[in-house]
């Protein structure tokens, strides 16, 4: 019979292939109609040498009008969200995973992002796959790695219908996305490795919470806001197959977005960032007991224990974990303490000073003292200039500055030189012109200025052994 012959081939060595050698090329997209380069977006023949196993179901071709109307619907015309999403389904097009990416499509209901990324999972064919939500979620017990077994080779990773009431399972997110290996088995069958070519996209009507609100879930993970909801009299049922319909227009449109991520990275909007941003500090519950009940700054300290006891009774208190003692000194470190020896590397970096090597010891009374009074130079900034200056201060990482000052990395970081800039004019008692750009001060006069500042000027307004550190 065939089964019979079937089963002897399958035996024969001489069939035999290791598994590294199917789908090897990352860059390659295999369709009904040919091989697209996504390195440059050209479509060339089958070939068989290429071992591909897996293959799209569309061609690149035409357009997509209903397409591009429905996402104008559901980003609320918003451009650069628009524009965002193609890169970022340009990007699961590919078997790359240099992003490290979670995405988290969030809405209350009827906004179509279920349509969204069932549209796109259907055109990617064999390179998506659906994974249960409860792989993702936090549990008492271990899964089967059978779960993990069936996302070998995927490119796309889709989960759709968050629980309420459910929280992240932040290690294995971060294993998932990190691009390092995982090991796997299928059912009654050896354990393997293989390194992950999926990109996870989550969808849901509840944001699962977040126990460590730490910088590496802060970098992966991008909470898309979907915030149209479209009203019952204009939803429309057979939106999925006149989209499906136009599932080669679709994949041109997403082909065009890799070159484009290629080009720029993901790129998130300001609305993207600003939606992240909210979530990030809602589940910050350590930073919010900070806010509500902790004097902070360089002349407070507190023992550990007492600490931690205080913020005990406010976790249990409000419904939030507390950890063990050792989560408290862990957590607080990176963003809500001091850091101004790092300010003062800055500027001694600027005007071209050795800065002294910073010890971690509580400073005196005295050298706090000295300390407030080089923030009399702050009355020589401008408003934005301030704000920045205080941000930095208070340890605030460049993204969360960008983000309250609504300014790009770039700007914000001119802002931040001229700062100091002006400060070094001031000391060496210059004026500072109000007739030229910030750019063109830093470039030149100022420039000059913070070049010029003597050792000792330096010294009794900056340096460590004057603040104490």
């Amino acid at each position: 019979t065939v089964a019979a012959i079937e089963r002897m081939a399958r035996a024969d060595r001489a069939h035999a292939a290791p598994s590294d050698r199917w789908d090897r090329d990352p860059w390659l997209l295999n369709t009904p109609g040919g091989i697209v380069d996504l390195r440059t977006g050209r479509l060339g023949d089958h070939d068989r040498a290429l071992a591909m196993t897996r293959i799209a179901t569309a061609t690149p071709a035409e357009h997509c009008p209903v397409w591009l109307e429905f996402l104008a619907t559901i980003t609320n015309d918003d451009a650069e969200l628009r524009a965002y999403l193609q890169r970022v389904v340009g990007y699961c097009l590919t078997g790359i995973t240099t992003e490290h990416a979670l995405f988290f499509l969030y809405g209350t209901g009827a906004n179509g992002k279920s349509v969204f990324v069932n549209t796109v999972s259907t055109i990617l064919g064999d390179y998506a796959t659906t994974a249960p939500m409860d792989m993702f979620m936090a549990a008492t017990g271990e899964r089967h790695p059978t779960d993990m077994a069936g996302l070998r080779g995927a490119r796309l990773v889709a989960a759709i219908e968050t629980e309420q009431g459910r929280r992240w399972a932040e290690s294995k997110l971060k294993a998932l996305t990190g691009g390092d290996k995982i090991t796997a088995r299928f059912m009654r069958q050896d354990f393997f490795e293989f390194i992950p070519q999926f990109k996870l996209i989550v969808a849901g009507n509840h944001k699962p919470s977040i126990r460590n609100v730490d910088e590496a879930m802060r970098r992966r993970l991008h909470l898309i806001p979907f915030t149209v909801t479209i009203p019952p009299a204009k939803r429309d049922k057979t939106l999925p197959e006149r989209l499906l319909a136009e599932s080669d227009g679709i994949l041109a449109w997403a082909v065009e977005g890799c070159l484009e991520w290629q080009r720029v990275g993901l790129k998130p909007p300001a609305a993207v960032a600003a939606a992240t941003n909210e979530y990030f500090e809602a589940e910050d519950a350590l930073g919010r007991w900070l806010d509500e009940c902790c004097e902070r700054g360089a002349a407070h300290g507190e023992a550990t224990a007492a600490l931690y006891d205080a913020w005990k009774s406010w976790a249990d208190g409000n419904g939030e974990y507390a950890g063990s003692k050792k989560r408290l000194p862990d957590v607080r470190v990176p963003g809500h303490f001091n850091t101004w020896p790092k300010m003062l590397y800055e500027f001694a970096d600027l005007v071209g000073q050795e800065p002294p090597r910073f010890t971690r010891v509580r400073p005196t009374a005295e050298s706090i003292s000295r300390m407030e009074e080089t923030l009399d130079w702050l009355k020589w900034l401008e408003p934005a200039d301030r704000k920045i200056v205080w941000l930095r201060a208070a340890g605030e990482r460049w993204k969360t500055i960008c983000w309250k000052a609504g300014l790009a990395r770039a700007a914000a970081h001119e802002h931040w030189v001229y700062a100091l800039c002006v400060v070094a004019a001031r000391l060496n008692g210059r004026k500072v012109p109000t007739d030229m750009s910030k750019r063109r001060l830093i470039e030149t006069s100022l420039a000059t200025d913070a070049a010029k500042l003597s050792e000792n000027d330096l010294r009794d307004t900056f340096r460590a052994d004057r603040i104490g550190w």
